[in-house]
Order: structure tokens, then C-alpha cells, then sequence
């Protein structure tokens, strides 16, 4: 083999281990993105009925207190 051909031959391996490279890379933000994306939609939807949740809670204890104080303000004025 002479010079040209061995520095051709060297500077394709170097070009294929860097497509190589660059192709892991590319595959690894393709990959993170996706996972990202599809775990912020399953967020957001455990966290939609979370609050959902919360807030069927808290008009259920309003509702009790509501109750109970306007009970307890209603037998302290019949008894007075």
C-alpha cells in the first residue's frame, strides 16, 4: 500500500468511528426526549387527578364543617 492509500484508509476509519459517535449522540437526545415527553404526559395526568382528588376532598370538608358549625351555632341559640 502506498502513503495516499494508507492516509485515505486512515481517514475513513477516523470518519467512521465519528459518524459512529455522532449516531450514538444523535440516538441518545432522540431517545432522553422521548422519555421526557412520555413521562410529562403521565405526570400530568396523575397530577390532573391528584387535584382532582384534592379538591373533591376539600369540598367535602367544607361541606362537614359547614354542617357541623351551623348545627352547633343552632343548638347553642335554641338553648339560650
Amino acid at each position: 500500500m502506498d502513503i495516499a492509500q494508507k492516509e485515505w484508509k486512515s481517514a475513513m476509519e477516523k470518519r467512521v468511528k465519528e459518524g459512529y459517535r455522532e449516531g450514538v449522540e444523535a440516538g441518545k437526545v432522540v431517545t432522553l426526549q422521548q422519555g421526557f415527553n412520555q413521562g410529562y404526559k403521565e405526570a400530568v395526568r396523575v397530577m390532573f387527578e391528584c387535584g382532582q382528588l384534592k379538591g373533591a376532598i376539600s369540598a367535602l370538608q367544607s361541606s362537614y364543617h359547614h354542617r357541623h358549625c351551623s348545627d352547633h351555632k343552632y343548638k347553642n341559640w335554641t338553648q339560650s
